[in-house]
């Protein structure tokens, strides 16, 4: 699962155009986010409505495939508002991105599991693109 916030403190009508695209839009106020639950790609339209030409994300790897009891979640990297980032480390920076750039967004899936001696890691999830890398790494089995 990946989130981007694309519409940082921006007016109510900027925050209503398409400046960006990519998996399901919400407008909260004055802010858009970009939810994506399958792979996909958040493309910037028009950089003048992104304050500071930054984004803020949530990356949500998917868990490990659980055996015989559980196994380890998916990791997650952050860049909102100081809150913790995977390993209970500070959170990221917001990234910057640019005008007319496309950038794929890969959703991890969980690792299948329940079979005896037979459990599989999580996949990664990652924001990828022009200076732009942001990899989430999956669960352990």
């Amino acid at each position: 699962m990946a989130f981007i916030n694309s519409g940082r403190q921006l007016s109510s009508i900027m925050a209503s155009a398409n400046c960006t695209t990519g998996g399901t839009r919400t407008v909260v106020g004055n802010r858009v986010i970009h939810t994506f639950l399958t792979t996909g790609q958040f493309v910037v339209n028009d950089i003048s409505c992104i304050s500071g030409n930054v984004i803020d994300y949530l990356v949500i790897a998917g868990g490990g495939g659980g055996n015989h009891g559980g196994a380890g979640a998916g990791g997650f990297r952050n860049s909102y508002n100081n809150e913790p980032s995977g390993a209970n480390s500070a959170s990221e920076s917001a990234v910057t991105v640019t005008q007319g750039a496309t950038y794929d967004v890969e959703v991890g899936a969980g690792g299948p599991g329940g079979q005896i001696g037979i459990a599989v890691n999580g996949d990664n999830s990652s924001i990828i693109g022009t200076g732009v890398n942001v990899v989430s790494l999956g669960g352990g089995e």
